[in-house]
């Protein structure tokens, strides 16, 4: 396949001195024998300066991600399940969930999982919203409602990005999340979301897990 035609040549920084120079990437079968990146699904990069030198990186397939915290406590059933097709797409947030009975408000992602059945959502629990880039909520800028750029927020602040839970007592909604990765080291995968009341007090809380129904349910449809 030739990349090159399609999207044109990228610059290579210079080293050493020299200028940096136009070189083309493009995948392409070259002839048969151990350097023949295209057959080993491989991205070959050519130099028009020495059309015999070139490098080359293996082609990976990543697979999607899907998980969901599955909640079931002080009467508050259903789940938050989020997907994102691979690193570079968008996250897929649906929350569902019954028995609200306007009880509560805000719902984050935190930084741990549920891991102790006494005082299960508790701050030695979970921790405190998850939040990798340092966001300061007490700075005046911090975005009050939904609408502004996601990247403003709390990477766990779901419910400040997205809508509140107040006043309901269930929902169905889903949402596109620009700022909540299932991939890298500031993925959620293996986190906990929090459901909290009004006043900010804790009152439901799961772990976000494999979606082992999603995942299963595509088999069955494969297979």
């Amino acid at each position: 396949m030739d990349s090159d035609g399609k999207f044109g040549s990228f610059q290579r920084a210079g080293f050493f001195g020299s200028a940096p120079k136009e070189e083309p990437a493009f995948l392409a079968r070259l002839p048969n024998g151990s350097s023949d990146c295209s057959l080993k699904k491989m991205c070959k990069i050519n130099c028009f300066s020495s059309p015999f030198l070139f490098r080359c990186a293996q082609i990976y397939n990543v697979p999607e991600k899907q998980v969901r915290a599955d909640v079931n406590m002080n009467g508050i059933k259903g789940y938050f399940s989020f997907h994102q097709a691979s690193p570079f797409d968008v996250t897929e947030l649906s929350v569902n969930l019954t028995n609200l009975q306007n009880k509560v408000a805000y719902y984050h992602v935190h930084n741990f999982p549920v891991r102790s059945r006494s005082s299960r959502c508790s701050n030695n629990n979970v921790g405190d919203h998850w939040n990798p880039f340092n966001i300061n909520r007490s700075n005046p800028t911090y975005p009050k409602v939904p609408g502004s750029t996601h990247d403003m927020y709390e990477v766990g602040d779901l419910s400040g990005k997205h809508v509140t839970l107040a006043g309901r007592n269930m929902v169905d909604m889903t949402f596109k999340d620009f700022s909540l990765p299932l991939f890298g080291t500031n993925s959620i995968v293996g986190r906990s979301v929090v459901i909290h009341q009004p006043d900010g007090l804790r009152y439901a809380c799961a772990s976000i897990k494999a979606d082992f129904w999603h995942r299963n349910k595509k088999m069955s449809l494969s297979s």
